[in-house]
This record gives structure tokens, sequence and C-alpha cells, in this order.
């Protein structure tokens, strides 16, 4: 059994700042935190975590990944680096 509370204590910033610095919206960032740690509870569930920090890096950098996607798909706005882009659904 898993402390979570202690998890996302300890490994919330890492996975904040992963999603922070790909997505920079409020909203998308705190869906993808919401996401990543959905995804590593269900991960835990079926297998031993060795690398704790390492999973988080990378399930935040695909979730984020998985958002920019889909502001794509829908002809969001995507920010990047301060500049901001409307992109076309086609």
């Amino acid at each position: 059994m898993h402390d979570w509370s202690r998890i996302v204590h300890e490994y919330g910033p890492i996975v904040w700042k992963t999603a922070y610095r790909l997505l920079n919206v409020e909203d998308d960032i705190n869906d993808c935190f919401q996401d990543t740690f959905l995804c590593a509870w269900k991960q835990a569930q079926l297998q031993p975590i060795r690398n704790w920090p390492g999973l988080f890096k990378r399930l935040a950098t695909t979730r984020a990944l998985d958002r920019l996607r889909a502001r794509r798909r829908e002809g969001r706005e995507i920010h990047v680096r301060g500049v901001c882009r409307r992109t076309d659904a086609n």
C-alpha cells in the first residue's frame, strides 16, 4: 500500500513544473496533473514502481503532449515560450 498523500506532496512539484513548461495554460496544467497521478496510481496497482521521479516525468510529459495534440485538433491556441499561435483544426 502506498501513501499517496506523501507521494503527491513529494512528486507534485515535478509533475507541475513539467506540465507548466509544456502547456502554459492553467486548466490544461491542472488536468494534466490529475491525469498523471491517476495513471501513476493505475501503474502502481499493476507492478512495483522502482523510479518514482522518472515515472512522473514521463507520465507528465506524455499527458501534456496529449493535451497539446488535443488543442491542435480543436483549433485552440498553443502557447510556446510566450508566443501564442492559433492552430487550424484541418
